[in-house]
């Protein structure tokens, strides 16, 4: 049939959320869907693959800290201290990442890089409401990373007292090795490639659907034109439906007539 969904006067411009549903569920388009979520883990395992550089991160912990020295030579603490080395903790991460600070590193370990491809292997974060500064380094090896954070984080403590006149501020966690690389793709990673993939196949066929004003089945029909059907006219044009209704002679019959004279 070649009647148009959009010409005739009973066509609703809803969507039948059944009808949907009952299209997307297909045996043949949910098979589709799941090739698709399949096909999109595949590619993204083999392209980690092939292209993935391990990466490895150790983490240094500083505890900034004020101490006073009492006229009786003793160190003593106030609850304007514990304000004040609070509040001075996102100087401690700007003085960590100087160029000063990096290029001590870089000397010292005798590293084959520059101050700003350094900056970049270096990330601090302060636990909210702490006077905890953590340091963290990458690089392409474990022990790398590891002497990386090990002497920032010392040259750093030296920095701070040095510029903010603080007494103390104390490494209280040494950096380590860790032999994980802190960039290898997750579980998360393939099943989100995995559901982006399904929800983009299912997205075409829901424009798919949307866009189909044809007339397709008897319920079409019944829906659209308010008719009923009583009956099917073969198309003698496809040959397997020639075939399934055993209509006339199929396009081979003819020929091995002709052949044979008939």
């Amino acid at each position: 049939m070649t009647e148009n969904k959009k010409n005739t006067n009973n066509t609703s411009s809803t969507i039948d959320l059944l009808d949907l549903l009952r299209y997307l569920l297909k045996p043949k388009k949910i098979l589709v869907v799941v090739a698709a979520a399949v096909a999109a883990v595949a590619i993204l395992f083999l392209y980690n693959l092939v292209t993935f550089v391990p990466e490895y991160e150790s983490k240094a912990t500083l505890y900034v800290l004020k101490q006073n020295s009492g006229a009786d030579g003793n160190t003593t603490l106030s609850a304007s201290d514990f304000s004040m080395a609070l509040d001075v903790v996102n100087d401690c991460t700007y003085i960590i990442k100087m160029e000063t600070v990096l290029d001590q590193v870089i000397k010292e370990l005798n590293l084959d890089t520059d101050y700003e491809t350094l900056r970049r292997q270096i990330s601090t974060n302060n636990p909210n409401g702490t006077r905890i500064l953590e340091v963290k380094a990458t690089a392409s090896t474990p022990e790398l990373a590891e002497k990386i954070a090990e002497v920032i984080s010392r040259v750093g403590a030296q920095k701070i007292n040095s510029s903010l006149g603080f007494k103390q501020v104390n490494i209280s966690e040494e950096a380590r090795i860790t032999t994980v690389p802190c960039n290898k793709p997750g579980l998360r990673s393939y099943v989100l490639a995995g559901m982006l993939s399904a929800v983009v196949a299912c997205g075409i066929y829901v424009v798919l659907y949307l866009t189909d004003d044809g007339i397709h089945s008897d319920d079409d029909v019944e829906q659209y034109l308010n008719l009923s059907v009583l009956g099917r006219i073969p198309d003698f044009a496809i040959v397997s439906r020639q075939s399934n209704y055993r209509y006339g002679y199929t396009a081979n019959n003819r020929k091995l007539s002709k052949k044979l004279n008939v």
